[in-house]
């Protein structure tokens, strides 16, 4: 008893990977996450409406980090002009991380770990009947790994 006054809070729980199956009981529950499918950016707007219109239901965070690794990719190999025996080269552009991110701003720290925002996010369900999670708030901004600092590849 009572509790449906009690907010339930989850990482990977719920998500679009599995709010097919939770549908409606998903309804209003909060995640913590560096992506959502409402992120307002040129990059993620392309990326979700492709994504569906492809295979028909909304993307889910795995999705989204798997096209963030190959805009990564594509960025580095076309800065060494596709050189990938340039090995130095390779690293260091994948280092710059020169590329749209769906999650918007994003960068690597001195530990190759990403440095990004991440967002208080809430299950809700669209217009046309999809569920998805939905930004509510960020709670945090360039969030850099607690270890960073303690890294040796500089």
């Amino acid at each position: 008893a009572g509790l449906a006054t009690i907010p339930f809070l989850s990482t990977f729980t719920v998500d679009e990977a599995t709010l097919p199956a939770q549908q409606d009981a998903a309804l209003g529950f909060f995640s913590a996450a560096p992506w959502a499918p409402n992120m307002d950016n040129a990059a993620n707007t392309r990326f979700v409406r492709d994504f569906e219109a492809g295979y028909g239901y909304v993307p889910a965070s795995y999705a989204a980090q798997s096209y963030d690794a190959a805009m990564l990719l594509n960025s580095a190999i076309r800065k060494v002009g596709g050189n990938l025996g340039a090995k130095d080269a390779l690293r260091t552009a994948l280092r710059a991380a020169e590329f749209q991110s769906v999650r918007g701003d994003f960068k690597f720290g001195v530990n190759h770990y990403p440095v990004q925002d991440f967002w208080l996010c809430q299950v809700a369900k669209r217009a046309d009947g999809k569920f998805q999670t939905e930004t509510v708030r960020k709670v945090l901004t360039s969030d850099v790994d607690p270890w960073a600092a303690e890294c040796r590849m500089r």
